[in-house]
């Protein structure tokens, strides 16, 4: 509660303490209040205002603080504050858009506010932005006020209805719901044939095209003659509230109005009296036009004129064959001609018309035609039978011999006479239908079926010699290519490796294998066959390569290629997994192959020998040194001259020895094996 003093009728807030020094009343310089927990000077104590109000609108619209209208609702919030304040004082304010100061708005004394709006000429919110003010009081008093943000100017209502009726010759009339707020209207208007046209006063225009009519209860209506304006127009009406520098204008509402001018389907078709030889082409006019020429097109075809058929009539026959069920034509009439009150001369019918031939009931085939003969010269055919007999005009007879038409056309009855150029082969014969919705044979439309064959009686099958022949023949494959010196009847071909063909490529999985081709001729039900044989090259030799292997008594191996150095080819390109020839193990490697012939081979592993190791270790020497080792020159502590001047200083002077003799230097007892391998490679 704030600190009140009693003035002797009343308690007031306390505000400030003067102090008499004997002549005048001075201000306190410092005055202290208790708030509870410590003293702090009066003017501290009171409320101090740190973010400033914000306002809200009860509308759904966005940015709705900046779109209000009338009877929206506006609220504010307190704003943050120190020093704790218990309650707020409000007072909303206003200023016009065309200038002055903020204005207090009697009555409005509580956070929020409703923006009911008096009736025209008075304006009490349209074209006014809004404030708060707001006072925070406490225990110590008032705070100074505080104002909101301002919130946008109050726009004339929106208007939500919009109406345009064309009452004569191009004659519209525009009714919309009146606007709350609005002072005045504009309408902008633009169509095909009416430029973009913007009237900004209603009520004060000069436009003599627009007659402004007296304001309904609810709704404001004014009646535009659009004069040559043409098919579609769209409208926009806005509301405005004051003039000049000081006008607004609110949301408004679109309109549009489809029907001035004659309806492009100003002339309407049809068609009657179809058959498959032509129709009728009928057509009318609407919405009063006089004709002064028609011309009828089939797409850009010109199928009929007044100037052929006369100007005053409806209606024109089209010959056009077509057959049952076919639908032709894209036909539509250009009128050229006036109208009343529209500049437009021309018009063509909408749409255009496809026409489809009638058909009658299609036969279907139930039974099929047989072929026959008595003497295998002259042969008939049944029509076979069919459903929709009735629809059927004619049957066509097309007659083959193994299935190709035969070069002579027979009717019903074939007769081949003593023309034996189709004997042995199968006589058949194709029936077709022309039905009678149809003007001449067409094989799309037909239906047909073929009979079962008739085979000719013809000679026994014969067939002559059967030669295989080679073409293209590399060390590893070739085409064998197989024929028959003659032969009749039809001829079939087998190899023994079951290949039914007269070619057969071989490959290196055929080397040395010996191949049958059989040629069998086929005619009137027997067969007779011929074969001939041929033997797959092979040219794979084998070669050899000999080895040799180095045993000790103490079971190191040491093995070692052989020393060829004889006439031998090397495969350069090829490696073969052979023995190793590094000491001390029995691993394999892959060697370059020396090819030779198995003697040969032999010779070269033969070549190869083995080394016999000695051991040099002082003071003992092997025994099976001779006895003129152990003199001079060759007793120590002398040695051998032979060995290299190296060899008698450190590190390899006795009683130390050189470090480069391989390990089997000191084994013996050595057996040699020779080996040969046999390989088979391409020449």
């Amino acid at each position: 509660m704030p600190l009140n003093i009693f003035d002797g009728s009343s308690w007031n807030p306390f505000k400030k303490i003067q102090i008499h020094d004997g002549s005048t009343w001075n201000e306190a310089k410092a005055a202290y209040v208790w708030d509870g927990s410590e003293w702090k000077r009066f003017s501290e104590g009171i409320p101090k205002n740190l973010t400033v109000p914000v306002l809200s609108s009860s509308t759904s619209r966005s940015n709705s603080l900046y779109t209000l209208e009338p009877n929206d609702v506006l609220s504010t919030d307190n704003g943050t504050w120190e020093n704790s304040p218990t309650s707020y004082k409000y007072q909303w304010y206003k200023k016009a858009l065309s200038g002055g100061s903020w204005e207090a708005i009697s009555g409005k004394t509580t956070s929020s506010i409703t923006l009911t709006e008096d009736t025209l000429p008075t304006l009490k919110y349209v074209g006014y932005t809004l404030r708060c003010g707001i006072i925070a009081t406490n225990y110590v008093g008032d705070s100074e006020e505080v104002f909101s943000v301002e919130s946008g100017y109050v726009l004339p209502s929106k208007i939500t209805s919009f109406n345009i009726t064309v009452l004569s010759n191009n004659i519209v009339q525009v009714e919309w719901q009146k606007s709350i707020g609005a002072t005045d209207y504009y309408l902008q208007y633009q169509g095909p044939e009416v430029a973009f046209t913007e009237i900004v006063s209603l009520k004060n225009n000069t436009n003599t095209k627009v007659v402004y009519t007296a304001a309904q209860a609810t709704t404001e209506r004014i009646v535009i003659d659009l004069d040559d304006a043409d098919g579609t127009l769209g409208f926009l009406i806005n509301p405005i509230s004051g003039s000049g520098n000081s006008k607004l204008t609110g949301y408004g509402l679109n309109g549009s109005v489809n029907n001035l001018k004659i309806n492009p389907a100003a002339v309407t078709s049809s068609s009657s009296n179809i058959t498959i030889f032509g129709f009728t082409f009928n057509w009318a006019y609407a919405n009063g036009i006089v004709p002064s020429q028609w011309i009828l097109y089939n797409g850009s075809e010109v199928v009929a004129s007044s100037v052929m058929s006369g100007l005053n009539v409806n209606s024109v026959s089209v010959e056009r064959f077509a057959t049952g069920g076919e639908t032709y034509g894209s036909y539509y009439i250009q009128v050229t001609g006036t109208a009343p009150r529209h500049k437009q001369t021309q018009w063509s019918s909408t749409p255009t018309l496809s026409i489809t031939a009638p058909q009658v009931p299609t036969p279907v085939n139930t039974g099929a035609p047989v072929v026959s003969s008595s003497n295998g010269r002259v042969f008939a055919c049944t029509t076979g039978d069919w459903t929709n007999s009735n629809s059927i005009s004619s049957y066509i007879y097309d007659w083959k011999s193994n299935g190709q038409a035969l070069s002579f056309v027979g009717g019903q009855t074939l007769d081949l006479g003593t023309n034996t150029q189709y004997d042995g082969t199968q006589i058949s014969c194709n029936v077709s239908i022309i039905t009678t919705d149809l003007r001449t044979f067409n094989a799309s439309a037909s239906n047909s079926v073929t009979a079962a064959a008739y085979v000719v009686p013809g000679p026994d099958p014969q067939i002559g010699t059967v030669t295989i022949s080679q073409s293209m023949a590399t060390s590893t494959s070739g085409l064998l290519l197989g024929s028959v010196s003659s032969s009749t009847g039809t001829v079939t071909w087998s190899w023994s490796n079951g290949t039914n063909s007269s070619a057969y490529y071989w490959s290196s999985g055929d080397f040395g294998v010996n191949l049958t081709l059989t040629a069998t001729a086929t005619s009137n039900g027997k067969s007779v066959s011929s074969s001939a044989s041929f033997q797959v090259p092979d040219p794979r030799q084998t070669y050899y390569i000999g080895t040799s292997v180095c045993e000790t008594s103490i079971t190191k191996v040491y093995y070692q290629s052989p020393a060829v150095t004889g006439p031998f080819l090397t495969d350069a390109t090829t490696s073969y997994a052979i023995p190793n020839d590094t000491f001390g193990g029995s691993g394999i490697v892959s060697k370059t192959v020396y090819r030779s012939t198995y003697a040969a081979a032999l010779t070269a592993a033969q070549q190869s020998v083995c080394e016999i190791g000695v051991v040099f270790a002082p003071p003992f020497f092997p025994p099976f040194f001779p006895p003129s080792f152990y003199s001079p020159p060759f007793a120590p502590p002398f040695f051998p001259p032979f060995f290299p001047p190296s060899f008698y200083s450190p590190p390899f002077a006795p009683p130390f020895f050189p470090p480069f003799f391989p390990p089997r230097f000191g084994y013996s007892s050595i057996k040699l094996k020779k080996n040969i391998i046999p390989i088979n490679i391409f020449n």
